[in-house]
């Protein structure tokens, strides 16, 4: 809790060939509004999971479509085959 808003902080460790990939899907969703963010969440659900995709990618969806503030991510680099991802979303 901050202020007026609660805050999910969540991390994992990825691939570093993940990263670009992730990075631009984040980045999307960051930059959509909310309407964008409803009419992109239909449109994913209808879709197939891409390969080594456990979903749709409607949590990431899900979270910027419940925040408050634009998500906010970040790519640590751990070695040359792993980064830190972290990402925070106010409610």
């Amino acid at each position: 809790y901050n202020q007026e808003h609660y805050f999910v902080l969540s991390g994992n460790v990825i691939a570093n060939r993940k990263v670009p990939i992730l990075q631009k899907k984040l980045t999307k969703l960051r930059n959509m509004n909310k309407a964008e963010l409803k009419q992109y969440y239909q449109e994913q659900r209808r879709k197939i999971p891409e390969n080594e995709s456990k979903g749709a990618g409607l949590g990431f969806v899900e979270m910027a479509k419940k925040a408050s503030q634009p998500i906010e991510f970040d790519f640590k680099p751990i070695n040359e085959h792993t980064s830190f991802f972290s990402l925070k979303t106010v409610i």
